[in-house]
């Protein structure tokens, strides 16, 4: 039960620390569903998602970001290198927004991770 409680802890100390983030960026997604199902756009994602030309890139994308993110930051190659990686995944996002004719979608992403990231971490 001890650890139950001390997991309660853990969980609304991240959840207080993360709330803002969490919820800005809902809050975008929110917004960019409803657009798209207003211009017709969802279809084109399902598209996208059910091609295997654009998984299989996509997977490896995230595979590799997924590698190089969980590394322990032993020298500053390493540092580097989680840097341009977090740089790359919101570059890939604004992307696909522009594939979607999103428009503004992409500021408020670059926006909300610059508002709520730390500086040093590298996102934006």
């Amino acid at each position: 039960m001890k650890y139950i409680d001390i997991f309660i802890c853990q969980l609304y100390i991240y959840m207080l620390t993360h709330l803002p983030l969490i919820s800005s960026l809902a809050t975008i997604l929110s917004i960019s569903v409803i657009i798209l199902y207003r211009k017709n756009k969802l279809r084109e994602i399902k598209e996208d998602f059910g091609n295997v030309r654009f998984l299989i890139p996509l997977a490896g994308t995230m595979l590799f970001s997924y590698i190089v993110l969980n590394q322990k930051e032993e020298n500053k190659d390493i540092e580097k290198m989680q840097t341009a990686t977090k740089r790359a995944l919101v570059a890939l996002i604004v992307a696909y927004f522009a594939r979607i004719d999103l428009v503004i979608a992409p500021f408020w992403l670059v926006w909300v991770f610059s508002y709520w990231t730390k500086e040093s971490a590298g996102w934006v």
